[in-house]
């Protein structure tokens, strides 16, 4: 009976294999539709419009005016750094700014007359001067050589009178013979040497001044020269129209002031962190009296109208399986029920390396979004390949 039943099983083999000992498929049954290859991968639901929001400036947090979920809408003030030294500045851009103009201004509308009249005023009284000086620093400096030449004289004469009283008592002590000079004769011999003393000093000062009165005339003279000379330009000075030259370098300085205000109006613009497009608050990241730098993360918004699956363990085994327009099965931890489709938009060229392995992103649109999908969901994506 059991070789019976292993001749029919064989007989039964043999008729599906047929003669050329090849086997054969059969055909699908009615009613299933032929298995499609998958790769089966994670990921996580991100945006793809999101941004992390930096400080521009440094400075300490004034105001958080949002909170983490809150909706926002593009140019919605989130933050807001303390604006006093920024305000400053901008004074400080402003006035230098009105200074320049106000100095170009002034060039422009050229001297008034009573200016040139006078700057040409004082040309004639500095002229006047130089002639008075000519006349009266030669005066004075001849005086104190007359006064000098009187001085030698007296001492001259002083010298003269000494010498006579001084051998008249020598004469008087040898006739003497060793008696003391009566004491009329000596206080007559001191006071004529006194009397020297007094009229060398008296002349070495009259030489004295007459050196410094030499001096003054010629330095009194130069002077009064370089005066009249700069009174003179002046005048031109005054009187001439604006040069090219001129008008150039105060248009300059008004430019430059423009640019310092503009460049102070920025850094008081960046006192204020605004929403870059529309989406909710994903998370704020400083607090009101922090100080902040310039870079520091501050604000992260994600626009949630763009959600889609950005895989994460996609092997470099797969990814060459897996190509731009695929069709792509999704299901979330948190939608067990819920299954949504879409399609592979993006194969990223660069992989990311992990102790896991390396590992490449692909990006899948969805068809449709749900209100309860949220950013950061883990999805499980089943994409639907060739073989």
């Amino acid at each position: 009976m059991r070789m019976a039943v292993s001749a029919l099983v064989i007989g039964i083999v043999l008729s599906v294999v047929g003669c050329t000992g090849s086997p054969q498929v059969p055909p699908p049954l009615p009613g299933r539709t032929p298995a499609v290859p998958l790769v089966v991968v994670t990921g996580d639901i991100v945006p793809a419009v999101w941004t992390t929001l930096g400080a521009l400036t440094s400075g300490t947090v004034e105001a958080v005016l949002v909170q983490p979920g809150d909706l926002v809408s593009a140019g919605d003030l989130l933050l807001r750094f303390d604006p006093t030294d920024a305000n400053l500045a901008v004074q400080r851009a402003q006035v230098g700014l009105e200074t320049a103009q106000a100095q170009l201004a002034l060039l422009q509308a050229g001297a008034r007359p009573e200016d040139i009249a006078a700057a040409r005023s004082t040309v004639s009284a500095t002229l006047v001067s130089i002639a008075d000086l000519r006349v009266s620093l030669p005066a004075a400096t001849e005086q104190a050589r007359l006064a000098w030449v009187q001085a030698a004289n007296a001492l001259r004469d002083a010298q003269a009178s000494y010498e006579n009283i001084y051998w008249e008592n020598r004469a008087l002590e040898e006739n003497l013979g060793g008696t003391p000079l009566p004491d009329a004769n000596v206080d007559a011999e001191a006071r004529a040497q006194r009397a020297v003393e007094n009229a060398q000093a008296a002349m070495d000062q009259a030489r004295l001044d007459y050196e410094q009165a030499q001096q003054h005339e010629k330095t009194a003279l130069n002077t009064a020269w370089y005066e009249l000379q700069a009174a003179r330009d002046n005048v031109a000075v005054v009187s001439a129209t604006v040069r090219p030259e001129e008008a150039r370098l105060a248009q300059a300085a008004i430019a430059q002031a423009d640019v310092a205000l503009q460049s102070a109006q920025v850094a008081l613009e960046r006192c204020q962190v605004r929403a870059t497009f529309g989406g909710p608050v994903g998370a704020v990241l400083v607090r009101a009296g922090e100080n902040v730098s310039p870079g520091q993360a501050l604000v992260t918004l994600g626009d949630l109208t763009t959600l889609r699956v950005e895989t994460t363990d996609l092997t470099e085994i797969d990814v060459v399986r897996v190509a731009v327009g695929q069709k792509a099965t999704i299901t979330l931890d948190a939608l067990p029920e819920q299954v949504l489709t879409g399609h592979v938009t993006r194969v990223l060229p660069m992989p990311t390396t992990s102790a896991g392995g390396v590992h490449y992103t692909a990006i899948i649109a969805l068809d449709q979004l749900d209100p309860a999908i949220r950013w950061g969901m883990t999805a499980f994506v089943s994409i639907e390949v060739s073989e």
